[in-house]
């Protein structure tokens, strides 16, 4: 069974959600371009810090750490796909293109770092009716620094227009086709789960870190949830079934039919999150805002400790060392909704 670990709000209005999370390297990192040869990239390794998140804290692990807010130098790179990224075909370390993609959440916070704040979006390979596997990415950029609260406490600032400072445009919803340059990479590049709250995961994420530009060139119809059958729905929190977390990582997909796991006694735990049958994490990371307690933003609200799900819609994604669920839009993506969604009529968390 995996841990559940209150986390403390901060108070004031500035404030963010520290959690667990992932980066690899800075947006100032410096490197060439790859090249295209018979399908493949070559070019030269990223430089720069590659990072993992504990708690809230991301920790350098090579040296080179650059300021924030830029890009690899150039900003360009070959062209290649989402499939390319999640199969690791490419491996980590290359600058490169990926184009038409199609946006599958609104921009969201992923961590603080010491010298900049994290946010992403998923994205799904273009031309798809519902996903399948290797068509999903999460892209991560950096952006401005924590500010301090004049009381010695740093906070990433509000996710509003004009204050993130990345290179991921603030107002990103689904549907939105995108061309973006950014880093290849997993998270982590080393485990190290504590063993007696964790498992001891072997599995890291792919991803597309360092992202430097990202230029919406239209619109979509984001392709429908792939409905995970009961063996797939068995292999979610895996800890060493690489060939389904590659596939299925940061696609999103629907788990149908599936009974919450009391915590405590309760429906939701402690750190606002779901736990569903057979041990599987719904994670409120897509979401949450700590300084924005409306329907949309706050943690889930059950009370039944008995409820079963219709339907769960959501991201497959790596929260350090458990693989978990992560809704985008808590409002729409669960069946039976949050108690607070429905109390306050609303249906859909999309520009909310």
């Amino acid at each position: 069974m995996k841990r559940f670990v209150r986390r403390a709000l901060p108070p004031f209005a500035a404030s963010m959600l520290l959690i667990a999370c992932r980066d690899n390297g800075t947006d100032s990192s410096t490197g060439g371009a790859g090249t295209t040869s018979t399908g493949t990239s070559t070019g030269t390794k990223m430089s720069g810090t590659t990072t993992s998140t504990t708690g809230a804290t991301m920790t350098t692990t090579s040296s080179g750490m650059g300021g924030s807010g830029g890009g690899p130098i150039g900003c360009d790179g070959p062209v290649h796909t989402v499939q390319e990224v999640s199969d690791g075909t490419l491996g980590p370390g290359l600058k490169i293109k990926l184009q038409g993609v199609v946006a599958m959440s609104e921009k969201f916070f992923v961590a603080k770092g010491s010298n900049s704040c994290l946010w992403g979006v998923y994205v799904s390979a273009p031309g798809l009716t519902e996903t399948a596997p290797h068509t999903g990415a999460l892209v991560l950029s950096y952006g401005n620094p924590p500010a301090d609260d004049g009381m010695g406490n740093f906070f990433c600032p509000k996710q509003q227009p004009g204050l993130p400072g990345d290179k991921i445009p603030d107002d990103t919803k689904p549907g939105d086709v995108l061309d973006l340059v950014g880093v290849t990479a997993t998270f982590p590049q080393t485990f190290n789960c504590d063993p007696t709250k964790d498992p001891q995961q072997t599995v890291p994420m792919h991803q597309l870190a360092q992202v430097c530009n990202v230029t919406k060139t239209g619109t979509a119809t984001p392709p429908a949830p792939h409905k995970l059958t009961a063996t797939e729905i068995a292999k979610v929190s895996s800890t060493t079934d690489k060939d389904f977390h590659d596939q299925w990582g940061a696609v999103q997909v629907e788990l149908d039919n599936v009974a919450v796991v009391p915590q405590g006694g309760a429906a939701v735990g402690p750190d606002f999150k779901v736990h569903v049958a057979p041990d599987i994490e719904v994670s409120e990371k897509a979401f949450f805002r700590a300084y924005q307690k409306d329907a949309c933003h706050g943690g889930y609200i059950y009370s039944d400790p008995n409820t079963t799900f219709n339907s769960i819609v959501g991201f497959h994604y790596l929260n350090f060392c458990d693989w978990e669920i992560s809704p985008a839009d808590k409002c729409k993506d669960l069946d039976p909704q949050s108690e607070d969604c429905v109390t306050k009529g609303v249906t859909s968390c999309v520009g909310m």
